[in-house]
């Protein structure tokens, strides 16, 4: 293959790849992912149709990673339940105002918020004083610290993802109604600097999903305060690394 020059880049070589994709790899990969989420296909199944059919607030928010982010996210952006300083504020369980309860019933609507505190507790989360204060440990969740989190978590992104990719296909490339899907690809990557690229990801890529964070919470608050036509849609924004070393 000759060297490729895109726009005023610099040119340079792409090594081929041995073979093109078919739809068959991507059947067996997401086959295989299937198995690694669950103990048996029955499971798998089963899981499928629980994050496939019920709606957010049908979750208990220990099985939604998205719905525990949201609290999260709010606890320490919100200025209710932030300091001066904007440092998130321990919060008792029960109060008209800046209480535990009412950051619950903001964040994961139809769910009780002793139910949220108690799977809160059970991730590692929160943490409650003597004093019955309850204050966040965390700013965000590694769901992979627990298996049926991850396998939702799995299940869920992959869903969002197929979703993206399908809206894309079914609409006109020229259209503006398409979804953002932009890939930073490498064919010749050096195996040994994996980890920097790993490094580099966590730092950078943090960031901008911070500034999409909040960027997406100031909206919500406006509309809200705006009384608007109350029309809204999930919306998951995510930075992803895939190695193929074959």
């Amino acid at each position: 293959m000759k060297n490729k020059r895109v726009g005023g880049a610099r040119s340079f070589r792409v090594r081929p790849t041995t073979r093109a994709i078919t739809v068959d790899d991507v059947i067996r990969d997401l086959l295989e992912l299937l198995k690694q989420v669950g103990n048996d296909p029955s499971h798998v199944e089963r899981a499928v149709r629980r994050v496939g059919a019920m709606p957010l607030n049908e979750l208990r928010p220990y099985e939604h990673s998205a719905a525990i982010g949201d609290l999260l996210t709010l606890w320490h952006q919100d200025p209710r339940f932030t300091d001066d300083s904007g440092n998130p504020l321990p919060l008792k369980f029960k109060g008209r105002a800046r209480s535990f309860g009412e950051l619950a019933r903001e964040s994961i609507p139809g769910i009780s918020a002793k139910q949220v505190l108690q799977d809160l507790h059970e991730l590692g989360a929160v943490a409650t004083d003597s004093r019955g204060y309850v204050y966040p440990l965390r700013r965000s969740l590694n769901v992979y610290q627990d298996k049926e989190l991850a396998t939702t978590y799995t299940l869920s992104t992959l869903r969002w993802f197929i979703k993206t990719l399908s809206h894309n296909l079914e609409s006109e490339p020229s259209n503006a109604d398409q979804l953002f899907n932009r890939i930073a690809w490498n064919g010749v990557f050096p195996t040994k600097d994996i980890p920097k690229l790993k490094l580099w990801l966590s730092k950078h890529g943090q960031s901008l999903l911070l500034s999409a964070d909040n960027w997406m919470m100031d909206r919500a608050k406006h509309e809200q305060s705006r009384r608007s036509d109350g029309k809204s849609a999930q919306i998951a924004v995510g930075l992803y690394m895939a190695v193929d070393e074959t």
